[in-house]
Parts: structure tokens; sequence; C-alpha cells
């Protein structure tokens, strides 16, 4: 029965589902812009705050554990320590501004210096429609394998193998492709953009757009899923994932056997960070839903996606993110992302939760979009990891559903009289003040039957008058 009611509730409340935050981490001073962000194995979160270095923030508070200006990501090795990539333009002229860093009690020592293999290498040089001069690098994301580290290059459009000794050697390539620059141009107003935008009136009705793998994740299946922003001129719905076979080398994308596109029906935009939560729930962070070029212009905002591998189903968990960059999640089931991380106001925020007992269940991503609104909080407090999607519900947590998720304010008057010893007390009230429930004894209607099961009639009846206002 809860898991009907979770089908019910999210089709019909959707209008209503807004980001819970809730238990949001500890607040602390970030020098900002913010990359990375992965769950460490003691519970806390890793963040890469490239205004200064490594930030591990606990449940009270955050300290800056390693100095490292230019991180981008940052992950907890086999051992103990960190590895963390750095992405400093290098007309910065900061020696291993890109690079790959191991980070142990006794320092920070450079692993591999990722310009200077792409100066020498530059996998890309062959596309047809780049061309041999672009030598660019900006080391992105990174996700640890036994013995190395993938890094996902956003500028070199490669993912790289880093192994431990130093040694580099390049995966696979995301080759560019051609896109409309319509989109574009309806976003600055042409014909009569004005200033600097005037400028891309003049594009040509099609061009070439650089891959930008952003974010690489290690799947349950062991294959590495990685994913793309999209470049210039951000062409919303273009962003790719890519299937990357452990076994592949030199494979480019698409065209060679060992990586494979994967969710070509979804048309995901601007992928900036991409992760997979305890049970194999896929997680994709789109930067801005109307393309990267808008997040440059202050306009609309990002969302993040729970997707299955299996049927490739996705929900939004959460939109209108502003500016995120990065999520993950703990081993508690928390999901995390980034928000206003290009910014000074840049903060880490808490958009949900995974639950570990509905695992294969058809209604998975609607359990999760129900945990991401703030709707439910789970069956077995106050751990609340558990959901008991085949449990029955009672008339007392339908009611905490629908106050939840219609954001109904608290009565002052006590409506039943059989209801003073549920934890539901304050829902059941808020839901008669409302006129959503009569009672459970007609004609007398004095008692609310909280410990009772909602019968799907019940559940009808509810569901009409708390939607009577939205139709």
């Amino acid at each position: 029965m809860r898991r009907t009611l979770v089908v019910f509730v999210c089709a019909a409340l959707l209008v209503a589902i807004t980001p819970a935050g809730a238990a949001d981490p500890p607040d602390f001073d970030y020098a900002t812009p913010l990359f990375g962000l992965n769950a460490d194995t003691d519970g806390s979160l890793l963040v890469a705050d490239a205004g200064q270095g490594i930030v591990s923030l606990g449940t009270t508070a955050g300290s800056l554990i390693a100095e490292l200006p230019g991180v981008t990501d940052v992950e907890r090795t086999e051992d103990g320590d960190l590895v963390a990539t750095t992405g400093q333009p290098p007309e910065l002229s900061i020696p291993g501004g890109m690079a790959l860093y191991l980070i142990t009690d006794d320092g920070t020592e450079m692993i591999a210096d990722l310009w200077a293999w792409e100066q020498e290498n530059n996998p890309d040089q062959n596309d047809p429609l780049i061309g041999d001069d672009n030598v660019e690098s900006n080391p992105q994301d990174l996700a640890r394998i036994e013995g190395a580290t993938l890094v996902a290059d956003a500028a070199g459009n490669v993912l790289l193998e880093v192994g431990d000794d130093g040694s580099v050697d390049w995966k696979a390539l995301f080759p560019a492709r051609s896109v409309s620059t319509q989109p574009l141009k309806d976003l600055v107003g042409c014909p009569d953009a004005e200033g600097d935008a005037a400028d891309f009136c003049a594009l040509p009705p099609e061009m070439p757009a650089q891959a930008v793998p952003t974010s690489v994740a290690v799947g349950p299946d062991g294959n590495y899923y990685v994913g793309e922003l999209t470049g210039f001129p951000g062409t919303p719905g273009m962003a790719r994932i890519w299937k990357v076979s452990p076994d592949a080398s030199h494979a480019v994308c698409g065209t060679d056997p060992g990586c494979e596109q994967v969710f070509e029906s979804r048309q995901f935009t601007a992928i900036i960070d991409v992760t997979f939560g305890p049970d194999g729930t896929f997680y994709v962070l789109e930067l801005n839903e109307d393309g990267f070029m808008a997040a440059e212009l202050g306009i609309g905002g990002g969302s993040l996606n729970a997707c299955r591998l299996d049927t490739e189903a996705c929900v939004e968990l959460a939109t209108g993110l502003v500016l995120p960059t990065a999520t993950t999640v703990a081993a508690n089931g928390s999901v995390y992302a980034t928000i206003a991380a290009l910014t000074p106001q840049a903060d880490v925020v808490d958009l949900g939760k995974e639950f570990s007992d509905d695992n294969g269940s058809v209604h998975e991503l609607n359990i999760a979009l129900l945990a991401a609104a703030g709707i439910t909080r789970g069956c077995n407090p106050p751990d609340n990891d558990r959901f008991c999607p085949d449990e029955g519900t009672t008339r007392g947590q339908m009611a905490a559903f629908l106050v939840r998720a219609l954001g109904l304010p608290a009565a002052a008057d006590d409506a039943f009289v059989d209801d003073e010893d549920s934890i539901f007390e304050r829902d059941i009230n808020a839901l008669a003040a409302a006129g959503i429930t009569k009672g459970c004894n007609p004609p007398d209607n004095d008692r609310f039957c909280p410990d009772e099961i909602v019968t799907r009639a019940q559940m009808a009846s509810f569901l009409v008058r708390a939607l009577a206002d939205l139709r």
C-alpha cells in the first residue's frame, strides 16, 4: 500500500514539490569556487574549494585539511590518503597547475603533470571538427579504481587513467559534434541583441561544439560513466552520457568498441557531475537546463536527476538549483550538492535521501522523489534509512504525507477524540482544518482512526479534496 500511495502522490502532487534541504551540512567560510564533492569514508564530506584547498565537512563543523589552490575534485584512496586534481589555467604560470596530486600526512606531492602530458600527446588533435592546434587541459573530475585514478579532462576531451606510479594513458576520446546556434541567439534576443551579445547573432546556423567531459563515476557494473557539459554555444539537450569499458584503450566514443552512448533518449543539458548512490541509483547533475551560457547570463537553473541504469528511467529530484557544480551520496543515503558554487554564497545542501529497502522496486525513483521533496522521512525513526515499500499506510501516515506535500499550516482546533496518543495528531488537525478529512465514523465524525490502514477509496477522497485548489 505504501508503494501504491507513492504513485498517487507523485503523480498528483508534483506541482507542490520543492527540495527539502532539512539537514544541510554546517556552514563554512569557502574561498570559492567549489567544484568537487565526495562522501568520505567516515561519513563526512570532502569539498574541493578551488579558492583554498580541500575542506572536510562533518556533522557540526568544517575544516580546511589541505591547502591546494585550484583543486577541482578530491577523493579518498584505498589506503586512506587523498587524491586531488587541479585545474589552474596555464596563463597563470603556476607549476603543476593542471595535475593529479597525492595528499598524505607527510604533505602533498604531484603524481602526474597532466598539462605537460596533454602538450605532448593531445589525443583529440585528429578530430576533424577541432583541428590539431587544440592543445588544452582542464582536469575536472576524478574517480578511483584499483591502483589508479580516472580523470575526466574537460578541455582535453579525454578520460585519462593515471597510475599511482605516475603513468598516464587515455581510455576514451569524446568527439565534438555539430550543433544548432539558434538557442543561443534566442537566449540573447537576436536579431536585437545589444553589446557583446550582438556578436552571437552573426554565428552560422550550426557550428562544432566540443564534448567537454566534466564528470566520471564507476558504476555498479564496473563500467565508467562519463557526462558531458557540451561546449560553446552550449545548445540545450545535447549533453551526452558515455559508458566506457574498463578494457577500453584509445577508444573514440561512438565509433570504437569500448565506449558507447547511453541514455540517448534523455535530452540532458550541461551535465556538470555524475555519481552513484550506495543502492546503484545514477545521479546526473545539470548546471543549467537552458545551457551553460544561460548560467553565465544568470538565467534559469540546474537540476538533479535520479536514474536507473537498467531501464534508463529518470526523475528530477530538484530543479531550479543556482549554479550547482557537484553532487554525492553519503553511506547513509543522504544526497548532497553544491549550490551557488561559483559565487561567494557557495554552499553544500542536502537534497534528499536514498532508502536501503526499496532497491529493485519499480517505484524506487518515485520514492526518491518524495524523499527529496521532504514528503517522506522513512518508516523507522530515528534512523529512517528504510521506507517499508510493501507495508500498508495508516491514516495517520497519510495525513503526514499530505501536510508535508501541501505545506499546510498548523491548526488551533483539536478535531478528533482518538488521536491524542498519535505522533501524527498535529498533521491530522491540519488536514481537518483544510477540509481534506472529515473523520472515519460518519455521521458523528469525531474520530479519525489514525492507526487504521488507508483504503484506496479513502485515498481517492483525500486526494480529490487536497487537489481541489490546484485544479
